[in-house]
């Protein structure tokens, strides 16, 4: 409620204008009327105001996760369709001690105390947090001075949740506030350092890596055996996020022993991560392993979605006749293109990289392979409703712009 009212004077300052959104996730009983309580408050303030409703079934376990991941989803899916760049959340000061001392108990290293960052680049959008580095007395009290009200929600002093128990520690000490101030500084300065890592590691990704708009890397072996090792092991670990599409990269030991075994005269070949690595006319390949694929999901109409964390699609909805699905090309989908299509044998698309491709089909078969350029005779993806099929990697190649240490902006 600070952040849309702060927001609000900020942008009515300079001629512009924020939207509120509220995200009612449907996990408790009131949320609906609260949600609603907020759009009165935001239309007597004169702010546009939306609210957004996570629907669908509701997990019984890792709710807080999940809750998070439909939040953002649906909060990135909003700014994207009305055109919106900047994304401002309210975390404060507290918010980010908590994330500190969760990750401190759980032997994070360095990145992990970086914990909130002020910007962080999204797939749709960048996520502001202008709030950061003040303490929620000092928003309370802006609110109360405001004259206008606000909603606690009972869920974050619910110990069942880790965040709510680490929250009970702090306020319990007598020491609270000065504990929030050394925790939030110390986030501050492993943000700065990652911050200088990341300019390092996005330079290197510049002079190593060469993307194909079919989801897959090529490395410059040479490029990457002349970086220092730490800068190697964090490089590939991007690598890994990025065409895998999974939240999180493999464990630095790993990332020690794949970096190793990649430099070594001889190399034949690796998977870890969810991908696949390859030595191919003295570079490396990186694709999406084969094993472990997200099965096919049906496209129906007017879907908007993402197959296997990578591959992003749009559908207006199938042709009547037809159950249309997205899933991996696979070896038996090759097979059966390259029946129709011998000259896709040198569609310059590397073997490994071939198998986890987005495939197209209908009751008859594979129709389409876009990255490959094949339509079944007759017919195309367009004719199936399909509007867009691209590879959007969930985590960008360079994190370059992701920590910014709160003494590096000017609060509003």
């Amino acid at each position: 409620m600070c952040l849309a009212r702060l927001a609000d004077r900020w942008a009515r300052r300079r001629g512009g204008q924020v939207t509120a959104l509220t995200v009612d996730h449907g996990l408790r009983p009131d949320s609906a009327a609260e949600a609603a309580q907020v759009a009165r408050w935001m239309r007597s303030s004169g702010i546009v105001h939306h609210i957004l409703t996570w629907s669908g079934t509701k997990p019984s376990a890792a709710i807080q996760s999940t809750a998070r991941d439909a939040r953002y989803r649906l909060l990135e899916g909003w700014c994207r369709n009305a055109g919106r760049w900047h994304l401002l959340v309210g975390h404060h000061q507290g918010d980010q001690a908590e994330t500190v001392m969760l990750r401190m108990e759980r032997g994070s290293g360095r990145d992990g105390l970086a914990a909130m960052p002020v910007l962080a680049e999204r797939s749709a959008v960048r996520v502001l947090r202008p709030l950061i580095g003040f303490s929620s007395c000092r928003l309370r009290q802006t609110l109360i001075e405001a004259g206008q009200d606000w909603i606690e929600d009972p869920s974050n002093r619910d110990r069942n949740f880790a965040r709510a128990r680490v929250r009970d520690t702090l306020a319990a000490d007598s020491r609270s506030f000065a504990m929030r101030d050394r925790l939030a500084g110390l986030s501050a300065q492993a943000a700065g350092l990652r911050a200088r890592d990341e300019r390092t590691i996005a330079a290197l990704l510049a002079r190593v890596c060469t993307l194909h708009p079919a989801g897959f890397v090529s490395i410059d072996r040479d490029e990457l055996a002349s970086a220092q090792l730490s800068a190697q092991r964090r490089a590939l670990a991007r690598i890994v996020l990025c065409v895998s599409g999974r939240p999180y990269a493999p464990s630095r030991a790993a990332m020690a022993r794949l970096s190793a075994a990649i430099l070594m005269p001889g190399f034949t070949g690796r998977t870890l991560g969810g991908c696949h690595f390859a030595p191919i006319a003295g570079a490396i390949l990186v694709c999406r392993e084969a094993r472990n694929l997200q099965p096919p999901i049906a496209l129906g109409s007017n879907f908007e979605g993402t197959w296997d964390g990578r591959i992003k699609v749009e559908a207006v909805g199938p042709c009547d006749r037809d159950v249309v699905t997205l899933g991996a090309l696979g070896r038996e989908g090759w097979r059966e293109i390259v029946a129709a299509r011998p000259e896709l044998r040198g569609c310059g698309i590397p073997a490994p990289a071939r198998w986890s491709l987005p495939a197209l089909r209908d009751a008859i078969g594979i129709f389409a392979v876009p990255h490959l350029g094949y339509n079944r005779t007759g017919t195309n993806s367009w004719d199936f409703g399909i509007r867009r099929l691209t590879w959007e990697p969930k985590n960008a190649l360079s994190q370059r712009l992701l920590w910014l240490a709160p003494r590096e902006i000017r609060p509003i």
